[in-house]
């Protein structure tokens, strides 16, 4: 992928962004940031991975309120990529220079002229040529991580999902039905274990607010960490088909009867307390010819289930300490 190729010119020539923004700006964070299981993320390893996506100048003028939203938007990504190396470890994929090399030379040779003729500009814009900057990617630890989960992403998880003819004809008569409902969603501040945990407990009493007769659109309209979009009420989504929405969503959303309420479903998002409206039902194209179609996207859709059903069972089983607060 030509993205990755240029990513990786992020971390090759980001060195030292961190420093001046550890003095000045960081002050607040602890060391370290964060723990998985028996392993720790660290101050320098967080700061390292902002200021090789965001300009020190932009940095600079953030006020901490925003920097800590920031530190925090950062680590939770920083825990999923840790989780998937752990799962690409398990699998017996860990991290070596010979995984960026294959990734690297795959990648370059599949560039497009316009592709090309980009990354040799850089090149040349750093007087390197290719193998001299394929070197210095070899050596780079995190780009070694990166290409480990790339590589147990394709020759372990993408090749553990199966799609059958039925599963495609499924899929597709599915697909004719549409939802409308509402939800109330409880978000955790962080991914930690105890912050996950008073998530479900405050979604838990509101759900039995609600089964004691409290309005369900009055508590969706104040108590919810979905915010309305396009003009519509928190938590509303209209018209969605199944494959459109979170797997854990969607499978209670489409077990429910119009006007019923879930109970609380959990998601990578957090805590939903779901209610259908009412349900639609769509024309579709002739199945013939869509069929292909249909099997891309739901493969593509069972890689993604699959993909969340692995860290959230890392998840359970291995406790995470978030120290920013």
């Amino acid at each position: 992928l030509f993205a990755v190729l240029l990513a990786f010119a992020n971390v090759v020539y980001s060195d030292g962004n961190a420093k001046k923004s550890d003095k000045d700006n960081w002050n607040f964070l602890p060391d370290p940031v964060a723990q998985v299981g028996d392993d720790v993320i660290t101050k320098k390893e967080l700061l390292e991975t902002i200021s090789s996506s965001v300009p020190e100048e932009e940095l600079a003028k953030k006020p901490q309120a925003e920097m800590l939203s920031l530190s925090k938007s950062f680590l939770d990504e920083m825990i999923t990529d840790f989780i998937l190396l752990k799962l690409a470890e398990k699998d017996g994929l860990k991290p070596s220079p010979e995984f960026v090399s294959k990734i690297f030379d795959k990648d370059h040779s599949k560039m497009t002229p316009e592709q090309a003729e980009k990354f040799n500009k850089f090149l040349e814009s750093q007087k390197l040529s290719v193998d001299e900057y394929k070197k210095r990617l070899l050596g780079i630890q995190k780009i070694q991580d990166e290409s480990a989960v790339s590589e147990w992403y394709e020759t372990v998880l993408r090749p553990s999902v199966k799609i059958s003819d039925d599963d495609v004809k499924k899929f597709y008569d599915e697909s004719s039905v549409q939802l409308n409902a509402r939800h109330i969603l409880v978000a955790p501040s962080t991914q930690s274990t105890e912050d996950r945990n008073q998530a479900r407990q405050k979604a838990e009493k509101i759900l039995e607010r609600i089964k004691n007769g409290e309005d369900f659109d009055k508590i969706a309209d104040n108590e919810n960490s979905c915010k309305g979009e396009n003009g519509l009420p928190a938590g509303e989504i209209s018209a969605f088909s199944k494959g459109k929405m979170l797997k854990e969503f969607e499978d209670a959303a489409f077990k429910l009867k119009d006007g019923e309420i879930s109970g609380v479903v959990e998601s990578p998002l957090g805590y939903h307390i779901i209610k259908v409206k009412s349900r639609n039902q769509s024309k579709l194209s002739p199945y013939d010819d869509v069929k292909e179609q249909l099997r891309n996207e739901l493969a593509t859709l069972k890689l993604q289930d699959s993909l969340i059903e692995k860290i959230n069972e890392f998840k359970k089983n291995n406790k995470i300490k978030i120290f920013v607060k």
